[in-house]
């Protein structure tokens, strides 16, 4: 009987002492936290997407242009920083002062109003080609004389031979345009470097550019 006892109060001690605490559970492991907000931008991302939209820009701007009539596609060069020549660097905004006295000049010569398109490509080497799509407004279109329009165009080459070294303008390539290929060529190396481009109409009666609604300034972007 005081065996019996002793069994069931030993038996009762082990059952009221504390058990050992369970083994923790591993947690799952939890990625980190991106530490940029959701929504803020990021200077890589930034740049991913600004190279997307300037390849849209170019590829809508390539297409309008393309579907709009013209008659030549005159691409143009510089010579700034050439042997000869005392200009080293040609900013787009005296490119675009130069295209558009090429402009007046060419209204003027042919005698008729012009409407002209120019997209200013950069080049690795930091000059700025411009290329150039023109219409005679003045139906029908005069004969473009292609070694006349470089004169034209090199008209620096009408001065004193002592300043020929102030003179930019440089090589010229002029084709008829016979496809809207031909015309989205000179609006898609523009914002391909991110250049500017302008739409504007001459007046080949005066010689004088004018601005009319069509007339479009813009950095592709």
């Amino acid at each position: 009987m005081t065996e019996l006892t002793r069994d069931l109060d030993s038996r009762q001690a082990k059952s009221a002492a504390p058990s050992s605490p369970p083994r923790p559970m591993p947690r799952p492991a939890v990625p980190p936290e991106d530490p940029t907000p959701h929504g803020a931008s990021t200077p890589g991302r930034d740049a991913a997407a600004g190279t997307l939209a300037e390849r849209r820009a170019g590829v809508l701007l390539g297409v309008w242009v393309g579907t709009l009539p013209w008659d030549i596609r005159i691409d143009a060069t510089f010579r700034a920083g050439a042997e000869g020549c005392s200009v080293l660097r040609v900013s787009h905004t005296r490119a675009l002062r130069r295209v558009r006295a090429f402009m007046r000049r060419m209204a003027k010569r042919y005698g008729r109003a012009l409407r002209w398109f120019a997209g200013f490509e950069d080049q690795r080497r930091g000059m700025t080609h411009p290329h150039m799509l023109v219409r005679a407004l003045d139906r029908p279109a005069p004969w473009w004389d292609f070694d006349e329009i470089r004169q034209l165009w090199q008209y620096w080459q009408t001065w004193k031979r002592i300043d020929w070294c102030h003179g930019i303008e440089g090589r010229v390539e002029t084709c008829i345009v016979r496809t809207p290929g031909q015309a989205s060529y000179a609006a898609k190396h523009a914002t391909k470097s991110g250049g500017e481009w302008v739409l504007e109409d001459t007046d080949g009666r005066r010689g004088q550019a004018e601005l009319p609604w069509s007339c479009l300034v813009s950095r592709s972007a």
